[in-house]
């Protein structure tokens, strides 16, 4: 085993998710030598399967008031630190023609109490609607919904907000190693003294470190097991679909044939999101899969308030696995959001930290927790400011419409680069326009130019195509990565000097991780969609000129 470096740092990360990332940077901004270690990629674990709802959770109101708060109030810093990366999401709650008559004066009350959170979270009053008026916003909402109740809240693109971040951290002074898999936290008489790492070409290092904070997620027991052993998780599997458009432009919440109003059919930049289901999950998180069961679940509940779902092509269904905090006797969907911080002392690992559960819209207030414990234990005295600086190029300023007269890009695409870089898309369009070959659209479904992805591998830990995915969107649109995987890969094979043949590897893994997405709701006509979408790919690598 190699040693890494002669540095000790103040504190080493295990965890590449909104929590991991969020608590480097904080760590970071307060002078702490930070590094943090993902085994995968920023963003690929449990926070790049959420809906990426910045929301204050409704839902928890009743029993779970303090963390509706938090998640409120962090919303509003979100909201400061992130301004265009956020967009509003108006949620209706429905009435149908056969609930109780009470139910709406129950919901209306229900969202006054919620309107008293409206102001640290920037949200509007709610608005009661009559049978007429929920037409008028959607003429396919079904016609037995007597009246809805209006929130007002907030939507993020999850990756995006991960991956600055971890700019930010960097930016302050840390370090991000991806990938990287940590082996086994260090110790020496009870007391932690690093971490061994394992690198792709660099074999095992030791890293030597004060503490270790471990940021797995649903990963986190199975972390060194020994020195994990007293963390207690109830996992939580949550599928979503994707619908290939925006097939509705407010939200509403359906209730499921089992009484849970958890299920919601959301407007997600150009497509229609449906989630989540909420059940126990007993499985190693490395090999969850979606039944067409959950998929069918989903689409019943949807289909009660939105009649003319099945005429629409579900692209897709993603899942994760939420570390929802342990407890007996509920249902899951009943369990707290809340968060819960472990010290692995009695564990015989004086120095290790875990922190499980909570939700990405308190992601901000939980790294500051987890900093304020870090801190005391090394007696440091420096107060969180993550609340008070702005991510990288954050920025209220989108002049799209200048800057794509000037580059000569087209409009639209420079309005999605603001949204996902905001000011720091000025690099990426001014890239593209010295040089035509960064003007190439690669992707055509998200307007995802070759100057973009240049950039996600220069400044961005983008590594292969599956990362430059979770930065900007590439293949998530209807062709699915079949139009744009393979021209892609011709691009990044002459950024990192690929041979051809691992050229076509990389098309080919690309299409094939995209296609374990589409498996779960390949049924009726989407089966032809899928064909023609693979057809399409194959016609791009030049494998089927001679079938087509």
């Amino acid at each position: 085993m190699a040693e890494a470096t002669t540095k000790t740092y103040d504190v080493a990360i295990i965890g590449g998710g909104i929590n991991g990332v969020g608590v480097a940077r904080d760590c970071a901004m307060r002078g702490l030598s930070t590094i943090l270690f993902e085994k995968n990629d920023l963003c690929a674990g449990s926070t790049g399967a959420c809906s990426g709802m910045i929301h204050g959770g409704p839902r928890y109101l009743e029993t779970e008031r303090e963390t509706t708060r938090k998640s409120c109030e962090d919303s509003g810093a979100i909201q400061r630190i992130a301004p265009n990366l956020l967009f509003r999401i108006p949620i209706l709650i429905p009435v149908m023609q056969q609930d109780p008559k009470i139910y709406m004066e129950m919901v209306e009350t229900f969202c006054t109490a919620y309107d008293s959170f409206s102001a640290i979270k920037g949200g509007k009053p709610h608005v009661r609607l009559n049978r007429a008026e929920v037409q008028a916003l959607d003429p396919g909402f079904s016609k037995d919904i007597v009246g809805a109740v209006s929130m007002d809240e907030w939507g993020t693109d999850p990756f995006r907000l991960v991956i600055l971040t971890a700019k930010s951290a960097v930016a302050s002074g840390a370090e991000i190693v991806v990938p990287a898999k940590v082996q086994e936290v260090v110790t020496e008489n009870g007391k932690v003294k690093g971490v061994k790492v394992a690198r792709d070409g660099h074999g095992v290092e030791f890293v030597s470190a004060k503490t270790v904070i471990n940021l797995g997620g649903p990963w986190a027991p199975f972390i060194d097991s020994k020195k994990t052993r007293s963390i207690q998780m109830r996992p939580s599997k949550g599928v979503h679909l994707v619908l290939d458009r925006r097939i509705v432009n407010v939200s509403l919440v359906c209730k499921a044939i089992d009484g849970r109003e958890s299920v919601f059919i959301l407007p997600h930049e150009h497509t229609t999101i449906i989630g989540t289901t909420d059940d126990d999950y007993y499985g190693h998180p490395d090999r969850v899969t979606i039944t067409q069961d959950e998929v069918g679940y989903l689409m019943q509940a949807v289909h009660r308030y939105f009649p003319d779902l099945h005429e629409y092509r579900i692209m897709r269904a993603f899942v994760g696995i939420r570390p929802t905090v342990y407890g007996w006797g509920m249902s899951e969907s009943s369990l707290s959001r809340d968060h819960e911080i472990y010290d692995h002392k009695n564990d015989g690992a004086d120095g290790l930290y875990s922190m499980i559960g909570g939700k990405l819209a308190a992601y901000r207030l939980m790294a500051e927790e987890m900093t304020d414990k870090i801190c005391k234990r090394l007696a440091r005295k420096e107060s969180c400011r993550t609340h008070l600086e702005s991510l990288p190029g954050c920025t209220t300023e989108m002049p799209w419409i200048e800057e794509a007269r000037r580059t000569g890009v087209d409009p639209l695409t420079v309005r999605r680069l603001f949204f996902r870089h905001g000011s720091e898309a000025h690099k990426i369009l001014e890239a593209a326009r010295k040089d035509p070959e960064l003007r190439q659209t690669l992707c055509e479904c998200d307007q995802v130019l070759a100057a973009e992805v240049e950039y996600c591998v220069r400044e961005e830990w983008a590594k292969n195509l599956g990362d430059v995915r979770r930065r900007t969107r590439l293949g998530m649109g209807p062709c699915q990565s079949c139009r744009c995987a393979n021209q892609t890969a011709l691009f990044m094979g002459r950024l990192f000097n690929w041979n051809a043949s691992e050229v076509d590897q990389a098309s080919q893994d690309f299409v094939a991780r995209r296609f374990r997405g589409n498996l779960p709701v390949l049924f009726g006509e989407q089966v032809k969609q899928e064909e023609y979408a693979r057809a399409l790919h194959l016609y791009s690598t030049g494998e089927g000129h001679g079938d087509l």
